[in-house]
């Protein structure tokens, strides 16, 4: 069998069906068009996640303290100011600030008691 004979062959079969042709070059089109939505969609997403990553870029850092425990976190002690002072020191280093962060502190208000995270920041 030539390829002459091939290619004769397939354009009496698209002759005689067209409806069947017709549907095939959709779901290809369809396919093809999901395929590009789906890949331009997950390219848009990545690049806002990073652009919104990127506030916590490598010129901002946090240090915490202790060690991680298995099933109980990060255990340690905190930093002193002198810790901050020789932090500060660092060269490159443009702000160091200590935070005092996941304190739960309770308050009663009209005899209701509420549990909150407080997290303060000094200069």
């Amino acid at each position: 069998m030539k390829l002459s004979d091939v290619g004769s062959m397939a354009f009496e079969s698209l002759r005689e069906r067209k409806f069947r042709f017709a549907l095939n070059l959709l779901g290809i089109l369809i396919g093809c068009t999901a395929v590009m939505g789906l890949v331009s969609l997950t390219q848009g997403l990545s690049a806002n996640i990073n652009s919104q990553l990127e506030v916590f870029g490598p010129q901002n850092i946090m240090i915490i303290p202790g060690q991680i425990q298995e099933g109980r976190g990060i255990v340690g002690t905190s930093l002193s100011w002198r810790d901050l002072e020789i932090i500060s020191k660092v060269p490159k280093v443009k702000i160091a600030t200590p935070i005092i962060a996941n304190r739960m502190v309770s308050f009663n208000v009209r005899g209701r008691t509420f549990f909150v995270e407080v997290f303060g920041v000094t200069n």
